[in-house]
Parts: C-alpha cells; structure tokens; sequence
C-alpha cells in the first residue's frame, strides 16, 4: 500500500513520489539521490528517479506517454511527470495510488 508523502522542497515532488513508492520517509528517500540538493535547486529527471528507486532496491524504467489512456496510468506505483503549466511551471511528479494521484504538494 502506497502511503501519502508531501515533499519538504520546493523541488522535492519526486523525492516524496519515490518514498511513497519505496515506504519510507521522505528525508530516508532523499538520501537515495546521487545530489539530494536538488531538490531545493532544481528538482529531478526521470532517470534521477529511477536511481533512486533502484538505491531503494525497485525496479522502474520510465518512457514518454503518448496518450493519456495509456494502461500504466492506471497501474499503482506509476509515477508521472506532468506538463509545464501555469500551475506547475518546472511540471511535476505524481505517484498513482488505489484511491488516485497523490500530489505531495498539497498533503499536510
């Protein structure tokens, strides 16, 4: 079962998605990144992430989805990077839970 996490940096969205995924605490997941100053700097890109989660010993691969209906989006533990947008002008990273996407922005 995928447990909420809210990022602790303004970068930190997929730092909190790849604690959610592994189960553990956000500060436990950052310290599975090669430079956990990013996420106060500059955020992560997919293969960043998928380091991460191998460190956390899950196997992941990320590709870019060319449909919205694609079958992964539903899968739990489907992590997504968002579009730029006004909202989230860097994008942003949402894990896929039971209940739905988990946005570690807006837990508390």
């Amino acid at each position: 079962m995928i447990k909420s996490v809210t990022q602790n940096h303004g970068f930190g969205c997929g730092v909190a998605c790849v604690a959610a995924v592994i189960g553990v605490s956000y500060a436990k997941a950052l310290g599975l990144f090669k430079n956990p100053e990013q996420a106060w700097t500059k955020g992560y890109y997919c293969p960043d992430l998928v380091l991460a989660l191998a460190a956390g010993k899950k196997r992941y691969s990320y590709k870019y989805l060319k449909s919205n209906r694609d079958p992964v989006l539903r899968k739990v533990g489907t992590i997504v990077f968002t579009r730029f947008s006004k909202v989230y002008p860097c994008g942003h990273y949402l894990v896929r839970t039971k209940k739905g996407w988990m946005n570690p922005w807006f837990l508390g």
